[in-house]
């Protein structure tokens, strides 16, 4: 009985509004890649704020997963993650 929930802030993130705007006119796609990079000192202040342990990419790729369901619009479904 336990309920977990991502908040999807990315969806209002104007960059992310807009790719998904610009992916609509693509057609159909099934696959997407996401990479993420960063420079070091921005790492450091993410550890700072999320733990030594974590990595950002535990933070962003909800939001990728999130973001590619977006785009598709319920069309679709993830096989694995």
């Amino acid at each position: 009985g336990v309920l977990v929930m991502c908040e999807v802030h990315k969806r209002f993130d104007p960059i992310y509004t807009d790719a998904r705007d610009r992916i609509q006119n693509l057609g159909n796609f099934s696959y997407i890649n996401a990479y993420m990079s960063q420079p070091k000192k921005q790492l450091e202040t993410f550890r700072a704020w999320a733990g030594k342990s974590s990595d950002i990419s535990y933070y962003l790729n909800a939001h990728h997963i999130d973001f590619h369901e977006w785009c598709v619009q319920g069309q679709s479904r993830p096989v694995s993650v």
